[in-house]
């Protein structure tokens, strides 16, 4: 927040421009430099870069830290009220009110953004950690469908990471059911549980231990995202243990309740799909995706590319992990990319099979 109160000090014009929209700040930033670059350097633009340059630093600083009380401070929301973390049965219809403004702050951010503050989410893992694995997941489900969203619940998930890594990873299955209703989240504390109780004998040998087996089949799916395909990697691991608790350790399973479930292109190369999907369900997704969600001008490396054959060849295209029900699409060496040079992102995300 001091820094917020600073650049409010400093100038309104730096208000303006860190309440834009931080890709439109970038991108206004890169215009600037390849004016001088085209049109050569004068010292009031050198001045303006330098301006922008450091709003923008700050802005991203802010962001990591914090982002919905970064949004809040540069006044991209209305003042948000705090958030009573006393219980969970009171907190969830205060979270449900915080959901439109994280999305508002996502949308100036760049990113997802958890519908609580930090220091909020530090009280709920304080709140949720003494309680038993049964509880824990009661109130985890109670949340996850409070929110609604799972780019929120990632975000809150990450937030909570930091304070307690087991917690953050039951956080992020809030919102998934297995086919049989079940909370995924409940396995995966079931599974931590077991594990503490030393209820649980594993394979850890190099080649067919557990995470071998795990690895091996989410294959390239995350490519180039290794740290994504990490955390896939643990995420289905521990929902393993929970199944070994229950006495039914299979591994594909505990790949699909995690991933989403990994799909063969026709590459041979495999993609994640989106939760509840199948792979049937993507190969229709691709032939059905509607133009009007395209950017007006596509490009395949420096070639421009028609909507209409864009689509057409969309079944067969290789895609790229994008964020979870979302896809790049690979041209060549590159990715198809908008006018700006900007990576067409096909979104399935808020889509339902």
């Amino acid at each position: 927040e001091g820094a917020v109160r600073e650049m409010i000090r400093v100038g309104p014009q730096n208000v303006a421009a860190a309440t834009a929209p931080v890709l439109n700040q970038q991108a206004a930033l890169d215009a600037l430099r390849s004016r001088g670059n085209a049109e050569g350097s004068t010292p009031a633009l050198e001045a303006e870069i330098k301006r922008r340059e450091k709003v923008l630093a700050s802005v991203q600083s802010e962001i990591a830290k914090d982002a919905l009380s970064a949004a809040n401070d540069y006044g991209v929301l209305p003042k948000l009220a705090p958030l009573q973390v006393t219980d969970v049965a009171n907190l969830i219809p205060q979270i449900a009110q915080r959901v439109d403004a994280a999305r508002t702050a996502a949308t100036w951010a760049g990113r997802p953004v958890s519908p609580l503050r930090a220091g909020e989410a530090e009280q709920l893992t304080r709140l949720l950690a003494p309680l038993p694995p049964d509880q824990k997941a009661t109130a985890l489900g109670a949340l996850g469908a409070a929110i609604n969203d799972r780019d929120q619940i990632q975000a809150l998930a990450r937030q909570i990471n930091g304070k307690d890594s087991s917690l953050a990873l039951a956080m992020m299955y809030a919102d998934t059911r297995t086919t049989k209703g079940r909370n995924v989240s409940e396995i995966v504390l079931r599974g931590q549980q077991a594990v503490r109780d030393g209820a649980i004998k594993e394979d850890k040998t190099r080649e067919t231990g557990w995470r071998a087996s795990i690895a091996a089949e989410i294959g390239n799916a995350y490519y180039p995202n290794d740290d994504v395909r990490q955390q896939m990697v643990d995420a289905s691991y521990s929902v393993l243990l929970g199944l070994a608790a229950e006495k039914s350790p299979d591994i594909s399973r505990a790949v699909r309740l995690a991933t989403g479930g990994i799909a063969k292109q026709a590459d041979g190369s495999q993609v994640p799909l989106p939760y509840g999907w199948s792979e049937s369900d993507l190969r229709t997704g691709l032939r059905t995706y509607p133009a009007d969600k395209l950017p007006a001008e596509l490009r395949a490396g420096a070639v421009p590319v028609s909507r209409e054959d864009f689509l057409k060849n969309l079944p067969d295209a290789r895609l790229v992990y994008a964020g979870q029900g979302r896809y790049a699409i690979r041209a060549g060496a590159g990715f198809v990319t908008d006018a700006a040079g900007g990576r067409v992102v096909l979104d399935f995300s808020g889509s339902a099979q």
